[in-house]
């Protein structure tokens, strides 16, 4: 079970903290910087330099509260590689849905304008409905006053313009350590002198680290070492089958569309003019199954799932006879032709093909780390959780760790405080842990809720999301903690 809100917060709050033990980072910020080293030392170490990591990375470097502090960036993958599609028209099935905080966080690292416009593509719209009622909801980002409901975009772009930015601005603040394998396991004295620093060991040199920043991603070392916590959750006994498709162009491609099945959701989401990312949660089962078919049966499919019966679907993805689904589909549409008024029904735009190579499947999670600091260490991005990926929350999430960490820093900073004290860290999972507790527990509810076709709770939903979708205070409200304006607590 997860734990409550109202626990998470009684939790937080039950660490005490004195004016002493300000006096006491102040004192140690003095004295740790005049401490001789046989080992490189960092004020800052950041393992991992993934979107989390590297953005981390670029807001210290620029922060001129820190000026005077060393920061580190290390990883076991070369960080002078950049991506480079195969052509033009190739897309990475890796890709993100940012909302227009996390797009501004961006553009403040000058790391929004590195990246090709060509491969920042808005949404306006966003179509929800459910396949069992007749259940929907329509979001519009003239609704919140804003260009846009969020931005989709492929991570490698992200990725390869943060080390980009990074590299060209940044080199004389930043000590970038590539292809370092760091020994197992990670360094840490539990005597609880502040002078005890992480310290990690990359073979040809050591790092000490006044503060070590775990953002390793799920696997996390830093989370397992040091921080030494319960990263609680569930396995959804689903996965997210992911493929980049092309689209029908004449239809227009700024609406984001998302279909609730009982299997799990079906959300087709904007590259392009001529280009979707599909993600679509199956058991495991069938989204081999449906991985593994010929490119027009998929397409067939693809197109069928978001507009027939929850129960036909079942019957293309879990029949063991050998059906050939385009023709089955062709069929089913000539009787659709007949009895359904196709101009009544909004759907997406039709799916013409699906790139080479871009179909693949990952486990669903959720998880969520008990602590997000220790002794000197901290977590951030999917090293402190992991998001159902229904609404698209993962990365703004990480990206939301990342500026309020910076900004604990930089705050620390500019009063002489001991960046790795820990008043500092928890200042910064006070503010965090309730946030992302928030969002991960809607998502888990959303997703069960959703992941029914019991007839009670399909007529709960449907009149909730129908009210829902009446209430324009209320949608707004919702829309704006979704896209980062507002706290959802």
């Amino acid at each position: 079970m997860l734990p409550t809100l109202a626990a998470t917060a009684r939790g937080l709050a039950a660490r005490p903290w004195t004016a002493a033990a300000t006096v006491s980072a102040t004192r140690a910020a003095v004295t740790c910087s005049h401490r001789a080293f046989s080992t490189d030392y960092a004020d800052v170490a950041i393992l991992g330099s993934g979107v989390a990591g590297a953005a981390l990375a670029c807001a210290l470097a620029q922060a001129p509260e820190l000026a005077a502090h060393k920061i580190a960036l290390i990883d076991s993958a070369d960080l002078t590689r950049r991506y480079s599609p195969a052509t033009d028209d190739h897309w990475s099935n890796r890709v993100v849905s940012l909302t227009p905080r996390s797009v501004q966080f961006l553009q403040d690292l000058g790391v929004w304008d590195a990246i090709p416009s060509t491969r920042q593509h808005p949404y306006e719209h966003m179509k929800v409905w459910d396949a069992c009622s007749n259940g929907r909801a329509d979001f519009s980002a003239e609704t919140v006053s804003s260009p846009a409901i969020a931005y989709m975009i492929e991570v490698p772009y992200l990725q390869s313009a943060l080390l980009e930015v990074l590299s060209a601005q940044h080199a004389d603040r930043i000590t970038v350590h590539s292809n370092a394998t760091v020994a197992t396991p990670l360094a840490r004295d539990d005597s609880g002198d502040t002078d005890a620093y992480p310290l990690l060991d990359l073979g040809s040199e050591k790092i000490a680290a006044r503060v070590l920043v775990g953002s390793d991603g799920a696997n996390s070392r830093v989370r397992s070492d040091l921080v030494r916590t319960q990263f609680f959750g569930r396995d959804y006994g689903r996965v997210g089958l992911v493929a980049t498709v092309a689209i029908d162009p004449t239809q227009g491609n700024a609406t984001a569309w998302q279909r609730f099945l009982p299997t799990g959701p079906l959300a087709m989401l904007p590259l392009s003019d001529t280009h979707s990312s599909l993600v679509w949660t199956l058991p495991p089962a069938m989204a081999a199954k449906a991985a593994a078919l010929p490119e027009d049966q998929f397409v067939a499919l693809v197109n069928a799932a978001f507009f027939y019966p929850p129960a036909e679907l079942a019957v293309f993805l879990g029949n063991e006879l050998d059906l050939d689904i385009a023709e089955e589909v062709e069929w089913r549409d000539e009787v659709y032709e007949h009895g359904v008024d196709l101009d009544r029904v909004v759907l997406p735009p039709y799916v013409e093909g699906v790139q080479d190579g871009s179909r693949a499947a990952f486990p669903l999670r959720l998880r969520h780390s008990m602590e997000y600091t220790a002794h000197r260490a901290v977590l951030v991005g999917d090293a402190a959780h992991l998001i159902h990926p229904l609404a698209g929350q993962g990365l703004n999430l990480g990206l939301g760790d990342v500026e309020c960490l910076s900004r604990t820093f930089r705050d620390a900073a500019s009063t002489g405080q001991d960046l790795g004290h820990a008043h500092v860290l928890e200042t910064y999972a006070r503010e965090r842990y309730p946030v992302n507790a928030a969002m991960l527990t809607a998502c888990d509810a959303l997703h069960h809720l959703f992941g029914t076709d019991a007839a009670p709770v399909a007529w709960i939903r449907s009149f909730g999301l129908n009210r829902f979708n009446q209430l324009d205070l209320v949608k707004r409200t919702v829309m704006r903690a979704t896209m980062g304006e507002v706290s959802m607590l």
